[in-house]
């Protein structure tokens, strides 16, 4: 598998984002805002495990509005399994979009 780029709308709860389905590097992870702000929550997951306290990095992420689209650096380099997971929570989901980009580990 080679560079991939992942684009998506997170939930209103708590779920994956993004899971890696092989061995991956993380190249690229930010979130963008549009319309009525919004705050993202995001969680790293093991393979088998489930998101919690434990496992945040960002609570309640402010996300302006209007193209500016925070890097969600604790996530970029890191090494993912088969099975790891980015799990996202966003307060009004119909306006960020997050996109996560990966490679081959």
């Amino acid at each position: 598998m080679a560079d991939t780029l992942t684009i998506f709308q997170p939930g209103t709860s708590l779920g994956a984002g993004y899971t890696a389905p092989s061995a991956r590097i993380v190249t690229a992870a930010s979130v963008c805002g549009a319309g009525g702000g919004s705050s993202l929550t995001a969680a790293f997951v093991h393979s088998g495990g489930s998101a919690g306290e434990a496992t945040m990095q960002y609570r309640a992420l402010v996300v302006p509005d209007g193209g500016e689209s925070p890097i969600l650096d604790a996530y970029l380099n890191v090494p993912l399994a088969k099975g790891d997971a980015i799990h996202f929570l966003a307060a009004d989901a119909a306006t960020l979009t997050v996109t996560i980009g990966t490679r081959d580990a």
